[in-house]
């Protein structure tokens, strides 16, 4: 007998929840975000990756349930919080430079910023942050953030390290030792300074050491002109293999100008990693032997994470950029010729002893968990959010929206992202000298692809291949 066709109201009901998860810089961001909708599939939600530029266009081709951001801090977003609420989508943040170490940017990071942003679940890296926004009242309800810790850091952990494990290649015998720039706003200082102006509008009168803004971009551009004088000590004694990676976000030029001073021996001892805005830092720090780090870097607390010795090097000594957190837990270099015989001490004792117990505190303090599993955290607090809403979302059929929504599935059977232009294929064949390249295409080149989402899903399958996590 032939059964009933089922109302649709119950068809709806069995579709999988879903989330879409905005990724901002491809080689700091997409495994992380990657790892999370990984851990999301094996809860039975299918998430779709896309580029953080796409931030309206995903919402209408993807009708998520769940909707995750990187900030909520410009107007924009704030005013869409609402609109979203308003469909009964649930909205979420997860940062990602979360360690706020600094009060005033703390305070920037968890107030709201406008009196219409609405968000459901906060995730952050540790108890100082989550205190900070339940005490602002931040979330509704107030006490919806979570700390989770780091999600792509857990590559720096079993069964994670694997996937950057089975990337490395040897050359010799001699140790490797990473260089880590961090020089991310020196281009700002021979570019228009309405560039710079417009950059920091959000944070100048916010975050303290940033209302003379310039000052800092110079201090970028002068700490970058002192690093070749440390890398030429360790390049001269021929004893190193050094592997020299730049901010994501910094301008190569720079460094190609350098290299092409350098003798025929001893540009062969030095890499430049060229493709940081699609590799992120984990196969190079797994590599090296020492982690060597200009002044305030994430990356410092990564190489502890992935029992690494790290030096610091002082240069300018921008308050900004010189914290005493770095100061204290590593050794501080503060001349060229003393930076070879400190590289050779982190070699003979790479446990560093004496900084170990500090820095177990300041892991402890500020990635609250940093066991290997912040990303499944993560993905169990996005799924009991959407299991304690009451209703899922409803979409309104308008022309523009379908219209978004048409245009980046569209793109995605080029293998492009949504800010895709025809301009931009042509510009790209003949771009020039990065710091001279228009803002928005500098953001069309940043937005990861349909290609670069299915790399990354196969990639961690290989790990843990027991479900197929469903998205995009």
């Amino acid at each position: 007998m032939m059964q009933p066709e089922p109302p649709q109201n119950a068809r709806v009901a069995k579709k999988r929840p879903s989330v879409l998860i905005f990724v901002d810089l491809p080689g700091r961001d997409l495994m992380g975000d990657g790892l999370i909708a990984h851990e999301l599939g094996k809860l039975g939600i299918d998430c779709h990756l896309e580029p953080l530029q796409s931030w309206q266009a995903g919402i209408y081709a993807y009708e998520p349930d769940f909707v995750l951001y990187n900030h909520l801090t410009s107007e924009k977003l704030a005013d869409y919080s609402q609109e979203l609420r308003g469909y009964g989508v649930l909205v979420g943040c997860l940062l990602n430079e979360g360690l706020v170490y600094e009060n005033t940017a703390r305070e920037f990071v968890s107030k709201p910023q406008y009196d219409n942003i609405h968000c459901d679940l906060f995730l952050c890296w540790n108890d100082a942050h989550r205190d900070a926004l339940i005490e602002r009242a931040f979330c509704s309800p107030t006490e919806m953030a979570r700390t989770v810790g780091c999600p792509r850091f857990d590559f720096y952990k079993e069964p994670w390290r694997r996937v950057y494990e089975a990337k490395l290649e040897k050359k010799d015998v001699r140790p490797v030792i990473l260089v880590n720039a961090t020089f991310v706003l020196a281009h700002f200082q021979t570019l228009p300074k309405e560039n710079a102006d417009r950059f920091f509008e959000p944070w100048k009168d916010k975050i303290a050491n940033l209302t003379d803004y310039m000052a800092l971009v110079k201090a970028h551009f002068d700490s970058r002109g002192m690093l070749p004088g440390f890398l030429e000590e360790l390049l001269q004694t021929g004893s190193y293999r050094i592997i020299l990676r730049p901010h994501p976000r910094e301008e190569l030029a720079f460094y190609h100008d350098w290299l092409a001073t350098l003798p025929a021996e001893r540009r062969e001892l030095i890499t430049l990693e060229e493709r940081a805005r699609e590799n992120p830092p984990f196969s190079s720090i797994i590599a090296a032997d020492v982690v060597v780090n200009c002044e305030d870097c994430t990356t410092a607390m990564e190489a502890w994470l992935a029992d690494k010795p790290t030096v610091t090097i002082a240069l300018t000594r921008h308050p900004f950029c010189f914290t005493e957190t770095y100061t204290r837990l590593s050794p501080l270099v503060e001349t060229p010729a003393t930076l070879v015989a400190t590289v050779e001490e982190a070699l003979e004792s790479p446990q560093q002893e004496a900084y170990s117990a500090d820095r177990k505190e300041h892991l402890d303090r500020w990635l609250g968990h940093h066991e290997g599993d912040s990303a499944r955290r993560a993905a169990l607090e996005i799924k009991a959010a959407i299991e304690a809403r009451g209703k899922r979302p409803e979409f309104p059929k308008r022309f523009g929206n379908l219209r978004k929504a048409l245009k980046l599935r569209f793109l995605h059977m080029f293998n492009e992202p949504y800010t895709f232009q025809p301009k931009h294929y042509f510009r790209n064949k003949r771009a020039g000298r990065e710091e001279n390249l228009p803002m928005k295409f500098r953001s069309y080149l940043k937005s990861i692809r349909p290609s670069d989402v299915a790399e990354a899903r196969r990639t961690l399958r290989q790990i843990d291949p027991a479900t197929q996590p469903q998205g995009k």
